[in-house]
């Protein structure tokens, strides 16, 4: 009897072992996920190997959904170990790792997938009847802004700033002064003509690196990156930034039943990412702040993840004509929905944290 080939041994093993969760894997368009030959020895290497062999172009969507794909992944426990970075990934001379990868990778692929008016690159607020991306980022621009008390003059740090929108819409809603910063200098670029006439500031800096005092921090979308060796640092450093009557209101992806990154994220998209646990931040604040509000956004991720994959799919073709290539727009495909399906699971979640003074 003569020895399998090893790519037979690997389409046969893998075939099997998708169809056991429920998904269909073959060369055809009657399959679920359509498979070339290189693909299959990739699936055995676990969620870095699938993820790498669609940035690839060795697999794609046919009956089911990269989304739903990854369902079905996660409840079949078919999930890799996550990723916990070592502490120097996040120290001040590694952390513009993640802006140079990802932050920087172009502001022209940002504003075709992302709301015109504010460039909010997180989580969307759906809960108020939101019908589109664009109303849903200005409901949580909203809610963030009116859960701190905001008054005319009022100073702000936005940590983390992204492409300004929040500042912008402070200003514009309650008349306050804001201060940004960033790690991204193609952000920092953005935020500075999106503010154009306003009297908000934006720096390429490290939050440890800050000094001064705000009646007002925010910070949206970047706790991720600040790594559990570093959390009390950064806890810290707000203490000391915000006014004694001030207040902090925190935006981050959490993890659900443990922390660190899954290891393609981290690989490809947010090096040195480290998502917490709540436990975590309750323990890192402890003595510092008190939290006065959990408010969990998780679902509406999902929805904002496939809203900016809508535009992502429907702008393709412009974004290849502007130089960004196949390997680019396969791998934020599969990010967003990759993701998606983590937060439809509810393996992981988003919450905002309202933070008083202790």
């Amino acid at each position: 009897m003569s020895t399998p080939s090893p790519r037979l041994s690997a389409r046969s093993a893998v075939t099997h072992m998708f169809a056991e969760v429920g998904v269909r894997l073959g060369e055809t368009e009657e399959a679920d996920i359509i498979m070339t030959d290189a693909a299959y020895p990739r699936f055995l290497e676990g969620g870095l190997g699938i993820g790498e062999s669609y940035q690839a172009g060795l697999w794609r969507e046919g009956r089911m959904s990269i989304r739903d794909f990854s369902v079905a992944r996660i409840k079949g426990r078919m999930l890799d170990m996550p990723h916990n970075p070592d502490a120097s990934e996040q120290s001040i001379e590694n952390s513009p790792t993640v802006a140079r990868l990802h932050y920087d990778a172009g502001n022209e692929y940002y504003a075709r997938i992302l709301d015109p008016m504010y460039m909010q690159y997180s989580c969307a607020d759906y809960s108020a009847g939101a019908t589109s991306i664009d109303e849903a980022q200005v409901q949580k621009l909203y809610r963030t802004g009116s859960s701190q008390s905001l008054h005319e003059g009022d100073s702000v740090l936005d940590i983390g700033s992204g492409f300004g929108g929040l500042l912008r819409f402070y200003n514009e809603r309650w008349g306050t002064r804001g201060t940004g910063i960033t790690l991204s200098a193609k952000q920092l670029e953005f935020a500075k003509r999106l503010n154009s006439g306003r009297p908000n500031e934006f720096l390429l800096q490290d939050y440890r690196l800050l000094d001064g005092q705000f009646d007002r921090l925010v910070s949206v979308g970047m706790f991720e990156h600040v790594g559990s060796s570093h959390r009390r640092t950064f806890f810290e450093r707000c203490k000391r930034l915000l006014k004694p009557r001030g207040n902090m209101r925190l935006q981050s992806i959490f993890g659900v039943f443990r922390g660190g990154a899954d290891p393609w994220l981290a690989e490809h998209i947010f090096p040195g990412g480290d998502l917490p646990l709540r436990r975590d931040v309750e323990a890192d604040i402890s003595g510092l702040f008190s939290a006065t509000e959990w408010y969990r956004m998780g679902k509406n991720y999902e929805r904002t993840l496939m809203a900016w994959n809508h535009n992502l799919r429907q702008q393709w073709d412009v974004l290849l004509a502007l130089g960004y290539d196949e390997h680019f727009l396969r791998t934020q495909d599969y990010y967003q929905h990759d993701c998606a399906a983590r937060f439809a699971c509810g393996i992981i979640t988003v919450y905002q944290v309202q933070l008083e003074h202790a």
